[in-house]
């Protein structure tokens, strides 16, 4: 454990290195329970290494030049293969929106593209929040369509309710 120790700390980050500990604690784990084997987990006790995101974020008036860029004639895209130039436009109308919708949301890209009219739920002939899914974490317990998961709320605001009311 300690030679291999050395070695994750001398050649990964952090991260990696506490994913490297954890597969071996994990086989470690199933071998002692496969074959019955009377030691010890020697990966049991290693200190997991702390980790740090740097979370970058854009800002609004980057946010919209974005949107600005998203055209027909800049979703051309010229892929060279030997015999033959292939020409495709990945233009999408409906790109501007969903990056919009995804935005207010704060849903992932799956929870986005699902959303229908009938998740608005209204409360005196107004739109209060969307009901969706919460697809992370029910896989992450592995009980897909089982409705043990409470649903992900997304309230809607004022921002929220100008898309929707131009969406149609």
């Amino acid at each position: 454990v300690g030679y291999f120790h050395v070695y994750l700390t001398k050649s990964y980050g952090n991260r990696s290195y506490n994913k490297h500990m954890e597969y071996l604690k994990h086989f470690f784990k199933w071998l002692i329970a496969k074959y019955d084997l009377k030691l010890t987990n020697p990966f049991e006790s290693i200190q997991r290494k702390v980790t740090t995101v740097d979370k970058k974020t854009i800002t609004g008036q980057e946010f919209y030049a974005l949107l600005d860029c998203i055209t027909p004639e800049n979703g051309i895209y010229i892929s060279k293969t030997k015999d033959k130039k292939i020409k495709k436009n990945f233009y999408s109308p409906f790109l501007k929106n969903a990056l919009l919708l995804g935005l207010h949301t704060g849903g992932r890209r799956e929870e986005v593209v699902g959303l229908k009219w009938n998740m608005i739920h209204e409360r005196d002939g107004r739109p209060m929040f969307i009901e969706v899914v919460n697809l992370k974490v029910e896989r992450k317990k592995r009980v897909e369509n089982m409705g043990e998961v409470a649903p992900k709320i997304i309230p809607i605001t004022s921002g929220l309710l100008d898309l929707l009311i131009n969406l149609g």
